[in-house]
């Protein structure tokens, strides 16, 4: 008898324990919750470009998160970093039609970076899909898919000769975006 006391005891520490720390992990829309300061601060604190996500998420202040608190934070987001990519695939299209066909190497490292961003492209459009449906972790996976093609194709830019800024800015910028997405979804769902 007392085996199972101490038994229903442990489990009750467990179950206790186990509750006590995923208060913090219940969705936003669960809560009731709205858009706040401290809220705000917490996921841009969380971002490359602070100043950026502040930008794009005071506005929402005092919004209601009760549907869907990642498409309600995350939308404005996502829309610019979807106009963005689309901006930045035709900018180093331009770049590559632009470099003489004398410079191979050159035109490779466009080309390589046109194909990543059409699957950035691809990529931000499942995002998207799946933050309309609340799907935090499929949210997180496509964009940081995203964001890892962003790189790939600033690793193959900064190769010598080194490809133009006006690309590796566009990429950090979008990258820029991705990082508030993702802190988003870390901290909403």
């Amino acid at each position: 008898m007392s085996t199972h006391f101490v038994y229903l005891v442990n489990s009750f520490l467990i179950f206790t324990i186990i509750l006590s720390s995923s208060i913090n992990c219940l969705t936003l829309a669960e809560t009731n919750a709205a858009v706040t300061d401290k809220l705000i601060q917490r996921i841009c604190n969380e971002t490359r470009k602070p100043s950026l996500c502040l930008k794009n998420l005071n506005p929402l202040k005092g919004k209601s998160l009760h549907e869907n608190p990642i498409a309600i934070l995350g939308g404005n987001s996502m829309n610019e970093a979807q106009s963005r990519a689309n901006r930045t695939v035709d900018l180093v299209w331009s770049h590559y039609r632009s470099v003489s066909v004398h410079k191979p190497e050159i035109r490779v490292k466009y080309y390589n970076c046109f194909l990543s961003y059409k699957a950035v492209i691809n990529q931000l459009k499942e995002a998207k899909r799946h933050m309309s449906g609340g799907a935090g972790s499929f949210v997180k996976k496509y964009v940081a898919a995203a964001a890892d093609r962003v790189s790939s194709c600033d690793r193959e830019l900064m190769k010598p000769p080194r490809g133009e800024s006006t690309v590796l800015d566009a990429n950090g910028y979008l990258k820029d975006l991705c990082s508030i997405i993702l802190a988003i979804c870390k901290n909403v769902s």
